[in-house]
């Protein structure tokens, strides 16, 4: 339970430089070094499932911190960050929304979709990830991303890795101080969507809109 001790309260800003486990004093005697206490996944949610997630920790674990699988999620007030392997938030198909939490350290990305999963993202922060701090890797789905702050990633701010979603909203977020742009692979595919893009920036505002 070390991995919770000094931590600020779930959903606010986590600006330490360290995961959880590092540069701490003993962890307890006898208690093995790295992650091999790490629970695989903090929280699973299948198919037939539909969960409410709110002011809770996951953190640390050894593969993604929220794993949805074809199920409803929304999370809102979280911290949920240093994921060992992948994302901190995978969403396989199903509905995922996530409100006002604190995304941030994993050894990946901070959100990653696939299968035509609907994700909705509003007023996070995602920040600090070793991948980019939003993935959208398949076809199809939607994806609405509004009011968001996605910075300091080791890759782009916001990766479309996929042909296309079918409808894809992005609306003032600030994506700033990530290592490959704001910004990367999102192009208009005539009939399917309508982007609307708007960045703050401290000296005014920039939009960029396709349709």
């Amino acid at each position: 339970m070390h991995v919770f001790e000094h931590t600020p309260p779930a959903g606010q800003p986590w600006l330490g430089l360290t995961r959880p486990s590092e540069g701490s004093a003993a962890v307890g005697e006898g208690a093995a070094a790295g992650t091999a206490q790490d629970p695989q996944s903090g929280l699973w949610v299948g198919a037939a499932a539909r969960v409410h997630l709110s002011r809770s920790l996951v953190l640390h674990c050894q593969g993604p911190g929220i794993k949805v699988y074809r199920g409803e999620l929304e999370a809102e007030g979280n911290t949920i960050a240093f994921a060992s392997r992948g994302a901190n938030v995978v969403a396989n198909g199903g509905k995922v929304m996530l409100r006002g939490n604190e995304i941030r350290g994993a050894l990946g990305d901070g959100v990653s979709s696939w299968n035509n999963a609907h994700l909705r993202l509003v007023t996070n922060r995602i920040h600090a990830n070793s991948g980019a701090g939003v993935a959208i890797n398949g076809d199809g789905g939607a994806v609405h991303i509004t009011r968001n702050r996605v910075f300091d990633n080791c890759c782009s701010a916001l990766l479309f890795a996929t042909t296309q979603t079918t409808q894809a909203t992005l609306s003032d977020n600030d994506l700033e101080g990530n290592a490959a742009g704001g910004v990367q692979g999102l192009h208009q595919v005539a009939g399917q969507r309508f982007v609307h893009q708007q960045r703050r920036r401290s000296g005014g505002e920039t939009q960029a809109h396709a349709g």
